[in-house]
């Protein structure tokens, strides 16, 4: 889901959230090129992934009310929240709140900017079989109010929680990039880089962090690997820019 906030979507757009220690990339040489995972250059970014609430907590619905939960899933990330707690309401007219309803609900409010509610949905969801989502979520909203300790917190134990959890690993990668912690955010980036090749966030949180780095050479090197173009470099470097001015850690 959209994973921090300054106007809601500039910040999580300039956060770039949504993540065995790894040794530091080396500097580029002649005679030991660095070496990355291979991706295809131009792989595309894939679709979201259906919401499938029996795989989650073996909830029981039918079929209207299961086509709900996808209308509201697809909702929520394409960032229509307030339609998709409308929906949320028409399902639970039908249905008693269940973890996959309080968690949709609780990603509406928070995208919709109602923080303190989304708050209290998410923890709702802590002693459950949604326990990592749960964590996520408020690990999203303790970064958004800068409690970057309480957001490494929350998800470490997301990503404990849900192991080969992409997204999670990178926005904990994020977190901890704040914090000027790099070698621990460059292994959560390359861990959620790994277990989502297709996410297109780890890729270029890992670039922002070579440039803060100022390792131009192999950031560019990196993203010329994985397709990127001048443009995207602008843009990244701009975000590596506001993310190493004092006043955005």
């Amino acid at each position: 889901m959209r994973r921090v906030k300054k106007s809601l979507f500039s910040l999580w757009s300039m956060l770039g959230l949504t993540s065995c220690g790894l040794l530091p990339l080396p500097t580029p040489q002649a005679d030991n090129p660095p070496t990355f995972p291979e991706l295809a250059p131009s792989q595309p970014i894939s679709e979201p992934a259906a919401f499938r609430p029996d795989m989650e907590c073996g909830g029981q619905f039918t079929q209207e009310q299961r086509m709900y939960l996808e209308l509201v899933h697809k909702m929520v990330e394409q960032g229509q929240f307030y339609g998709a707690l409308a929906n949320l309401n028409q399902l639970e007219k039908s249905a008693t709140a269940s973890p996959q309803t309080i968690y949709l609900r609780a990603e509406a409010l928070r995208g919709s900017g109602q923080l303190d509610a989304a708050e209290r949905q998410y923890r709702l969801l802590l002693d459950g079989c949604m326990a990592g989502y749960g964590l996520h979520g408020l690990g999203l909203l303790a970064t958004e109010t800068g409690q970057l300790s309480q957001a490494e917190d929350y998800l470490a134990r997301a990503c404990h929680e849900r192991p080969v959890d992409a997204n999670a690993h990178n926005d904990l990668g994020m977190v901890l990039l704040l914090q000027g912690r790099h070698q621990e955010a460059r292994r959560e980036f390359m861990t959620a880089m790994e277990l989502d090749r297709a996410n297109h966030l780890p890729v270029e949180n890992l670039i922002v962090l070579m440039l803060i780095e100022k390792q131009d050479m192999l950031a560019r090197q990196f993203a010329a690997e994985r397709g990127l173009n001048d443009q995207d470099m602008e843009r990244l470097a701009m975000r590596a820019q506001q993310l190493n001015t004092p006043s955005q850690r």
